[in-house]
């Protein structure tokens, strides 16, 4: 990012200095013009009377291991030949240089014999590796009488198999995880309200839109410029310099505000990549705190206030900048002091990580796999790499060097153990250096896993598979895909932007093509241990599946459905249009059973291309939810919720139905069933994807009860904030459901999640302490499947599993309910309990009829494991206890959803949406927490009654019956916050106003 500065007035030159300079400047490049061909005739008789060769080296994988022998083959070309007659002797000189400070480490000489003539030479130079870990700068020269006419330089990378003792940073935190990101040195704070002329950085041309990057609005303060004033109140941003001892090593930031009005902010860390130009240090992270609520990073309290964002990164200099901005309309953020700490190794003793290979104590015991999901091109990137801004940073060694150790000590401090990476396209297609630079950098990163047990699964994307393959042939293409009308099918790639030629993944060619780049890439990595199996992302713009119904109308396609059903179809010839119509209307159920099972079979072949080369890998099927891969995903979700389509029909239109026996048959396949969470504060958005969290039909489309979840981060319309604003004394606060980061109750309840994986864009590399116990807990559970034994009561879920010597337990909350649970099992009451992660020993009570009982206080949404030490443990009876405060809110919540469903009766499609207010204390604020741009904000229609009726009954009988899961489920969805959040003062019903149609609902629509 530039900075403008205006520095005309030091710049100018004198009137008297213009035609001087102007003279010289004319004299100069004369000279230059007529010295050209002399120069050029030097060269051509300098060149003729060398015969040294120059040198060509055919790279290989830089990647070795330290003190490895590395034989590097070279070809020496020849230049023209030479019209001296004694043979001289050639050598090749090699050295080795660190890349990051160019220190020498070691060199040597290669003597060469070579005999007159014109041919290439090919020789093998063996060299031995550096026995340091680190990246090198390889230079081969060719010399000859004292003259070097030929080099090259190779990027060489050494890796060991264990890691330095001396290199250990953030990896292996032992204070639990609400402690960890406060183990470092306070190195900076300041008080940002406070005058600090020399910190403030100015904010040039910010604009009151908090959707605007703030990196382009920054400004230096420098010597003989007009101070840095406090940036005005409607900028909503504020720029501060940081001050670091020690770049490099691991920091945390720290915001501290008061916790009496809600916030909604964001915040970005930026380094100087050279005199006026700042670029991003990490990415930039979004923060959301609520009057009352404790911490959003931490909860605990600290001078000047809570903590309402920690937020980790790397500087590469002594002055990082922090931009602090406010992402509501009209209101700045309320910060009380900043401060970081440098993470030193000497406060962050060693714990045992987790490992994916083996589970702790268990070792012939597989763990559950809990980690992100990144783009490898994203790593520089987001874990501040020295120069990830540079366009030249694919090549550059020392960049993704340092930013995959540090995705590695992140991983660790995070209590992961595994790691999905999207790798780019163009490395299974392209043969040339970009390519291999991709394929490299993936070795690396396979190398650091392999030492530090991580568990590495690539994800495969074949999006626009016929416009990067290079064995298209000319004219039609018979693999692309056909529409209803006889057209080619192209699409945009919401992800990419690009316009791609969509493949038939029912032709043979296409099948074979993507089988060979599957083969060829599993050959390749399948050596690691690190090697977990392979992810391969499905959507309507891969080649794996049909982007919809009116697509995949190819002839040959067409002919084969023919053949192994009893449809006839008009005869080849006619019309494309006349061959759909059937398909689309008598045919159509025929026709997508034919495709379902069609696409399944290619995709188990897929996975035994995996399963043959590394029988105990995965093979992962990940994709988004078809209604979120437009470009506008949040308006898609929220259209899906309100029209309540069945999800099952969705996916068998695009050809993919995973309860087929190709699924279902093989253990070893997964497939992720896609969450959401929203990164904003859209109260319709944010009730839209809880409906779809906790959606069973959902659950069942994708067959998650034997397989994962991945969380995807959707960002809100705009990415702002709703409108913040101070209300006056004894007024009230909306009753809002902020945007949180998503809990492990759809998961582990609903379903029993052998892998969890979040994200899809950058990282946002934020530690909360939610978030590690509840790694931890999944990444302490073996992968084995969980069923669900003994009388259970709602809001409980209680899951057990068994092994040879072992029972495991565990209990989640899937309410906001604070539960008692008394559990009694037929074991004695001397078994040995042990709680998961804590490892803290429990002791069971004996109770009537000789069982054990066990006691567990679980609040809201909470999640509780434990480890019998004793085979065949089984739970007698499950005693629920509800306390009465937090059962008394849900009750109110349902009074409050019957008055405002009485309304929306009376108003009968006339009611005029406001938020839903509650008292709060003087000073406080409010928030308008509702904005459906999907309907009219002062209307309801039919359907829209229709649905809130039927919700409105559904709470009713899952209350009468106890049904406390169903509760929370209605009343968080969708249609159960549209009415939360509408007024209960009944208004006057119009006379002639007709009664609400309460009639059936349509077969697509979602189940109760």
């Amino acid at each position: 990012m530039h900075i403008s500065r205006d520095n005309r007035s030091r710049n100018a030159l004198p009137l008297s200095l213009l035609h001087p300079v102007r003279r010289s400047l004319w004299v100069a490049l004369s000279a230059v013009a007529c010295l050209l061909p002399a120069v050029n005739f030097t060269a051509r008789a300098e060149e003729a009377y060398s015969r040294t060769p120059t040198i060509a080296v055919k790279r290989s994988c830089p990647v070795l291991a330290p003190g490895a022998e590395l034989r590097l083959p070279v070809v020496l070309q020849r230049q023209q030949a030479s019209k001296v007659s004694e043979p001289g002797m050639p050598r090749v000189a090699w050295s080795f240089r660190t890349a990051a400070e160019s220190t020498l480490v070691s060199s040597g000489e290669i003597p060469l014999e070579t005999q007159p003539g014109s041919e290439p030479l090919d020789l093998t130079c063996e060299l031995q590796a550096p026995s340091i870990e680190g990246v090198y700068t390889l230079t081969l020269a060719v010399q000859g009488a004292s003259l070097a006419t030929g080099e090259c330089h190779l990027p060489v990378v050494v890796v060991g198999a264990e890691r330095p003792q001396a290199d250990r940073a953030i990896a292996g935190a032992e204070q639990t995880a609400a402690e960890s990101p406060a183990a470092g040195q306070i190195v900076d704070t300041f008080d940002p309200t406070a005058e600090v002329r020399s910190r403030r950085v100015a904010l040039d041309g910010l604009t009151s839109s908090a959707t605007r990057p703030v990196l382009r609005y920054l400004k230096h303060v420098q010597g003989g410029e007009a101070p840095a004033t406090n940036v005005p109140a409607d900028r909503q941003a504020a720029a501060y310099r940081l001050q670091i001892k020690n770049p490099g090593r691991p920091h945390v930031l720290e915001l501290i505000g008061p916790t009496d009005k809600p916030q909604a902010g964001s915040l970005s860390l930026l380094e100087e990549h050279e005199p006026g130009f700042f670029v991003a240090l990490g990415p930039e992270c979004r923060f959301t705190t609520t009057v009352g609520a404790r911490s959003g990073a931490a909860g605990e309290t600290s001078r000047g206030g809570a903590m309402l964002h920690r937020q980790i990164f790397w500087p590469n200099d002594h002055e990082p900048v922090a931009v602090l901005a406010s992402r509501a309309t009209d209101q700045p953020l309320s910060i009380n002091r900043v401060q970081v700490r440098e993470l030193t190794r000497g406060l962050l003793p060693e714990r045992s990580v987790p490992r994916a290979d083996a589970l702790a104590e268990f070792p012939d015991l597989r763990p559950r796999l809990a980690g992100p999901y990144l783009h490898l091109a994203d790593l520089p990137r987001n874990f501040c790499g020295p120069r990830a801004s540079d366009p030249s940073v694919d090549s550059d060694w020392q960049t993704w060097w340092v930013a995959q150790q540090r995705l590695v000590d992140y991983l660790h401090y995070q209590g992961h153990n595994a790691l999905l990476l999207a790798v780019p396209a163009e490395m299974l297609w392209d043969e040339g250096s970009a390519s291999l630079t991709s394929a490299d950098t993936l070795e690396l990163l396979f190398r650091l896993c392999d030492r530090e047990g991580l568990c590495l699964i690539p994800e495969l994307s074949f999006a626009g598979l016929l416009t990067t393959s290079h064995d298209v042939t000319g004219g039609a293409d018979p693999r692309q895909l056909i529409d209803a009308t006889g057209q080619p099918v192209s699409a945009v790639d919401p992800r990419t932007g690009t316009l791609v030629r969509l493949a038939n993944p029912l032709a043979p060619e296409v099948q074979q093509l993507i089988q060979g780049r599957v083969s060829q890439f599993v050959t390749r990595y399948v050596k690691h241990p690190a090697f977990g199996g392979l992810a391969i992302r499905l959507g309507p713009h891969s080649s794996l599946q049909f982007p919809g119904l009116d697509a995949g109308y190819n002839a040959d396609t067409v002919r084969r459905f023919e053949e192994t059903s009893e449809v006839r179809l008009p005869k080849p010839g006619e019309a494309a249009g006349e061959t759909a119509v059937p398909l689309s209307t008598n045919a159509r159920r025929d026709w997508i059973r034919f495709r379902t099972r069609e696409i399944a079979s290619f995709h188990r072949r897929l996975a035994d291309v995996v399963l043959h080369s590394r029988p105990d890998a995965r093979v992962v099927l990940t994709g988004q939810f078809p209604a979120c891969e437009t470009a506008e995903p949040v308006t898609g979700l929220v259209s899906f919720v309100r029209s309540g389509t069945n999800p099952a029909r969705v996916l068998s239109e695009q050809g993919l139905d995973f309860s087929l026996p190709a699924y279902t048959g093989e253990p070893r396949l997964t497939i992720l069933r896609p969450m959401l969470q929203i990164d904003g504060t859209d109260s319709a958005a944010t009730a839209a994807a809880t409906s779809f969290n906790l959606s069973p039909t959902i659950d069942t489309a994708y067959r998650a009860t034997a397989g994962g979840a991945l969380v995807h981060t959707l960002p809100s319309p705009g990415h702002n904030a709703t409108a913040l604003r101070p209300a006056p004394a004894g007024e009230t606060e909306a009753v809002s459901a902020t945007a949180s980061r998503i809990s492990p109750r759809p998961w582990l309840g609903n379903f029993d999640a052998q892998m969890v994986f979040e994200g899809g864009g950058l990282l946002p590399l934020q530690p909360h302490a939610a978030d590690l116990r509840c790694t931890a807990l999944v990444t302490h559970l073996p992968g084995m499947p969980f069923r669900s034994i003994g009388p259970s009561t709602q809001p409980l879920v209680v899951r057990t599993a068994q092994s040879d010597v072992t029972t495991w337990m565990y209990v989640v909350n899937m309410s906001a309910l604070h539960v008692t649970a008394e559990l009694s099992f037929d074991c004695p009451a001397a078994t040995s309990v042990v709680t998961i992660p804590e490892g803290q020993a429990l002791s069971l009570a004996t109770g009537k009829n000789g069982k054990s009982l066990l006691t567990v206080e679980l609040g809201g949404f909470g999640v509780w494991a434990v480890r019998f030490d004793r085979q065949g443990v089984n739970l007698e009876s499950t005693q629920v206890t509800i306390e009465a405060n937090s059962l008394e809110t849900m009750k109110q919540r349902i009074e409050r959803l019957n008055g405002a469903m009485r309304v929306a009766a009376v108003a009968s499609g006339k009611v005029v949406g406001h938020t839903a207010r509650r008292p709060v204390s003087p000073g406080g604020a409010r928030q308008v927490s509702w904005d459906d741009a999907n309907r009219q904000p002062d209307s309801l229609d039919n359907d829209e009654i229709r649905q809130l009726t039927k919700t409105v009954s559904s709470v009713k009988l899952s209350w009468d019956e106890g049904r406390y899961t169903d509760c929370q489920r209605l009343l968080d969805g969708y249609w159960g916050q549209l009415l939360l959040s509408m007024p209960i003062d009944t208004p006057t019903a119009p006379p002639s106003a007709p009664p609400p149609k309460f009639s059936g609902r349509p077969r697509d629509k979602l189940p109760r």
